[in-house]
């Protein structure tokens, strides 16, 4: 339900930056939809690049509006078919890639300078291979290390030179391990350990996890 009113919320401010009409305070809107240039219903997620490009992923793929031009991009592939599914999360790292996460248990890799597409997905018979979950978030730390959440397979860390998933264990009850396999959120403290938010459902006891790298040791937070 959270990420459902999000999408909606990203919805509007897509389409309140995009027509034009003067209100009294004398900001000016342009509006975009089905009729005028947008080429989809819904957007799940936006991130905007480096250079001013705002991507989004809707129901239709992933788009890109082009501020100078004030038009959105149908974007494919030059060599892979992006993959096809519902699209979950969206993040752009510090090299401009773009990395999409589903609700099937496969991710996207998009240079968009290349239109290189990569795909990653669930092998049951690979254990370096991407979890048989749904992606909640990406994040990329200090270090270049690049971490992907899951609802369903708790986190997990991409090794970007051997395309390899490091898999994070998951044991209520046992606190060397995660709490919990649902991974909702993840940023970096001032001295390099992780924070991970971890989330049950309400009525369940959920976890805030700090993971000391050096140590590679989790100390646990309740929240």
């Amino acid at each position: 339900m959270i990420k459902i009113l999000n999408s909606i919320l990203l919805a509007f401010v897509l389409f309140s930056i995009s027509g034009k009409a003067q209100t009294g305070s004398g900001y000016s809107f342009t509006h975009f939809n089905l009729s005028n240039g947008f080429p989809a219903q819904y957007v799940y997620g936006m991130e905007c690049d480096s250079i001013g490009n705002m991507w989004a992923i809707t129901d239709k793929g992933l788009m890109c509006y082009n501020g100078h031009s004030g038009k959105f991009f149908d974007i494919k592939s030059k060599d892979t078919t992006l993959a096809k599914g519902r699209p979950y999360a969206l993040y752009i790292d510090k090299r401009g890639d773009l990395w999409i996460g589903f609700v099937a248990p496969y991710v996207t890799h998009f240079n968009p300078k290349t239109g290189k597409a990569t795909q990653y997905y669930h092998n049951p018979n690979d254990a370096g291979s991407f979890p048989d979950a749904m992606v909640s978030m990406f994040y990329e730390d200090s270090q270049g290390r690049f971490w992907i959440g899951t609802w369903g397979g708790g986190l997990c860390q991409l090794d970007l030179s051997t395309k390899k998933f490091k898999r994070y264990k998951s044991e209520h009850g046992n606190f060397s391990t995660l709490q919990s396999t649902n991974a909702v959120s993840i940023t970096e403290d001032i001295d390099g350990s992780l924070i991970i938010g971890t989330w049950e459902g309400d009525g369940f006891e959920n976890f805030l996890t700090i993971l000391i790298l050096k140590q590679k040791n989790f100390l646990f937070q309740h929240g």
